[in-house]
């Protein structure tokens, strides 16, 4: 068994798996790195869309509650 091992982990073969440990390597490192873009970019667009979010509550929290207020403010200009 272990000539078995032997011959096969010298000479050429010896090459042709340190080559496929390296392309397995590589693409592993690819793919991580391709993941890892998408997280951040998820991240982003989460943020941006609490941004907008605390806008829209901070200017419904400044508006007129009723018809009248509305009309009082746009009176004063301050609409």
């Amino acid at each position: 068994m272990l000539a078995f091992f032997g011959k096969i982990f010298s000479g050429i073969w010896a090459y042709v798996v340190i080559a496929a440990a390296a392309v397995v390597t590589v693409l592993a490192v690819i793919v991580a790195a391709r993941e890892a873009g998408k997280d951040s970019e998820k991240v982003k667009s989460a943020r941006e869309t609490l941004d907008v979010l605390k806008k829209q509550r901070k200017a419904a929290a400044n508006s007129p509650a009723d018809k009248p207020a509305v009309v009082d403010r746009m009176r004063d200009g301050t609409f």
